[in-house]
Parts: structure tokens; C-alpha cells; sequence
């Protein structure tokens, strides 16, 4: 493809998933809050920043409010799946402005813990029907972590991974690639684990990963360097195996500064 052509592709592509996450909040009904406009230009102009800010910290809200007060099994798994895409602990895009300890924003991490453990039986093999859940419930908790970790050291020790072992032959692929990541001894190590990828993965789970370190690489706070060898690590041998959303995203996280 031309570089004109391409770079074409990805300003569209950057739009399309700006204008998708907006028509895409199951939550935001249950709060009433009104979905954002979906003519978002292709780059973020101050008013579009400041939507998208606010409906984070709508997003935020939503999820606390769910997974502390609402016992429906369906609204509890859309809030833990939303819950492993907010930006928790902070009132900008990055994870080093300000965070605000307002109760309504913090994560209820102990019922993330909980829901977690419950998809499990006491040999550590995971309930018949439960394996969704249990992925989500662990990719929120390992995302309130990193979120924790990005801002400091000791914040991350008020929200420690899991280190209860689990039967990994009952596990899928994309659940056992999660868990794998709570035994991760650094920073730089988790960010090795989630650019790892694997033919068995599902795209869904590439494009939260993807996503995920996208997102990071905003962040002013992460370990100086951290990004730099992880490609080392787990160096992508077949582009084609990954989708095309999720590759832009690990594109633009090396692209930006």
C-alpha cells in the first residue's frame, strides 16, 4: 500500500474507533448519561478531549456503581468488562495527573477479587459456564494493578495481584495468558507479557492487549525505558495473525512520543 494510502488508513482507522467507543457503553444507560456525539474528527481537538475525559469518569462511576450495588449477573459482567478498559485513577490521559480518591471513582477491587475466585472450584478448575467471566474478572484485575503501578510503587501495593494457583488444564488460552501475567516480578515484565502474542489468542483478546498498551504508552509515569526491549521478548514473527486494529494500535504505540 502507498504511504499516502496507508497513513489515510490509519487516520480513518483512529476515527472509526473513537466514533465505535462511543456508540459502545453498555453502562451509560444505567446512569443515564447521554452517549457522546458521534461526528468526532479524526485527531482530538480540545472540546473532543475534554468529552472523551468525561465520559471516563462517567465510565469510572458506572462500574463502581454496578459491581458494589447491582446483583444482576448480566450488568455485573458488562461492568467487568468495562472495567478492564477505563483509565482508573486519574482525571486526564494520563496516569500521573492528579488522581482523586473519591469513593464513586476508586475501583471496588475486592469484588473484582471475589467475582474472580468464585469462577473456581476448590482444585482451582473453573466452572462449567464461568470461563467468560473469569476472564474478565481477571483482566480487570490485572488492569486496576497496571493502573495502580503507573502512578507509583505504592499504590500498586494497595491493589496486589493474585498469587492463588489455578488448574491451567481448564483454563482457554486467553485466560491462561492473564493469569500467567500476575506472576510477572516487574513493570517492564507485565508490558513483555501483554505484547506477546500467540495463534491460539482470540482477536478479542489481541485487541484488548493492543489496546491496553496503547493506552499505557500515553502514561508520563511508566518505568523510564520500559518500552524499549520488550519487542526482545516476544518479537512478532506473523503480523497476519494479529487484526488489523489491534496491529495499528502496537504501530501507534511505538509511533508516539
Amino acid at each position: 500500500m502507498p504511504l499516502d494510502g496507508l497513513w489515510e488508513s490509519i487516520q480513518s482507522k483512529i476515527s472509526h474507533s473513537v466514533r465505535r467507543r462511543s456508540q459502545t457503553l453498555p453502562l451509560t444507560a444505567i446512569r443515564g448519561v447521554s452517549p457522546v456525539p458521534t461526528a468526532t474528527p479524526p485527531w482530538l481537538a480540545p472540546a473532543a478531549l475534554a468529552t472523551l475525559l468525561g465520559t471516563n469518569t462517567d465510565d469510572v462511576q458506572c462500574v463502581s456503581w454496578t459491581l458494589k450495588d447491582i446483583a444482576d449477573p448480566v450488568a455485573l459482567d458488562a461492568a467487568l468488562r468495562l472495567a478492564g478498559t477505563v483509565r482508573w485513577f486519574e482525571d486526564g490521559l494520563n496516569f500521573a495527573r492528579g488522581p482523586e480518591d473519591k469513593p464513586d471513582v476508586q475501583p471496588p477491587y475486592d469484588v473484582m477479587v471475589s467475582t474472580l475466585e468464585a469462577c473456581f472450584d476448590s482444585s482451582g478448575k473453573v466452572y462449567p459456564g464461568l470461563e467468560g467471566r473469569g476472564y474478565h474478572s481477571a483482566r480487570a484485575v490485572l488492569w486496576v494493578h497496571i493502573c495502580a503501578t503507573g502512578l507509583s510503587h505504592e499504590r500498586a501495593l494497595k491493589f496486589p495481584l493474585l498469587t492463588a494457583p489455578y488448574n491451567t488444564t481448564s483454563l482457554g488460552h486467553d485466560l491462561r495468558h492473564v493469569l500467567g501475567i500476575y506472576s510477572a516480578k516487574s513493570y517492564r515484565e507485565i508490558l513483555a507479557q501483554l505484547y506477546r502474542v500467540d495463534p491460539a489468542f482470540t482477536p478479542t483478546h489481541l485487541r484488548w492487549t493492543s489496546k491496553a498498551l496503547l493506552c499505557l504508552s500515553w502514561a508520563e509515569r511508566w518505568e523510564p525505558g520500559a518500552f524499549d526491549p520488550i519487542t526482545n521478548h516476544y518479537p512478532v514473527r506473523d503480523w497476519s495473525t494479529i487484526p488489523l486494529s489491534a496491529a495499528l494500535d502496537r504501530l501507534l504505540t511505538w509511533c508516539l512520543p
